[in-house]
């Protein structure tokens, strides 16, 4: 019987959306529109949870004034959030959406590195909300310094306490990953194509 999924985000975000109407480089370009919502993969996970009335917490590592807005967005939408904080701040990303020529341009910053402690807490705050949760899902990109095998520890603990793991990461993290056989994967067909190669 599911209970509560919990999911997790090592480097939540905060996205801004320009909607533009032609993207012209090496000019001034104004938006007509723009959206702050938000962002990485684990939160949108629980933000769609939480819209179905599907029990959900998020947890995750947050931080800084941004860390605090994304808190405050979250509590709007009414998702249920338990994150460890930081000295760090959160990511923020641009996005930009040309409904002219059909294009939509992502512009990434790398999550900041977080200290030992901060993420010893973490896995204890994880271990700690495995207990009540039925699913677990980690999603998104880690943080610099941190190793690309990282996931694996989360696998193996939510592994030991008998609890399904679905995983949605990229690159080096995904290959790792797969080595811990959680109970399901999501690559789009970019991140199929480069784990293939």
């Amino acid at each position: 019987m599911l209970t509560m999924i919990l999911t997790l985000t090592l480097s939540p975000s905060l996205d801004k959306t320009y909607v533009v109407e032609g993207l012209h480089q090496d000019r001034l370009n104004y938006a007509s529109k723009h959206v702050l919502l938000p962002g990485s993969k684990g939160i949108n996970v629980s933000r769609m949870l939480s819209t179905l009335a599907i029990p959900n917490i998020a947890i995750g590592l947050c931080g800084g004034t941004m860390g605090k807005l994304l808190e405050q967005l979250l509590t709007m939408e009414n998702v249920k959030f338990d994150f460890v904080e930081t000295e760090s701040e959160i990511r923020f990303n641009v996005k930009i959406a040309d409904i002219v020529n059909n294009t939509f341009t992502d512009v990434n910053e790398h999550g900041e590195k977080v200290s030992d402690l901060e993420f010893e807490d973490l896995i204890a705050l994880y271990t700690k909300h495995l207990e009540e949760a039925s699913h677990v899902v980690i999603a998104g990109s880690i943080r610099e310094g941190m190793p690309s095998n990282i996931y694996n520890t989360f696998i193996q603990i939510a592994k030991e306490h008998g609890k399904k793991v679905l995983f949605d990461c990229s690159g080096e993290s995904l290959k790792f990953a797969i080595g811990e056989k959680p109970y399901l994967i999501s690559p789009n067909i970019h991140e199929l194509s480069d784990y293939a190669g």
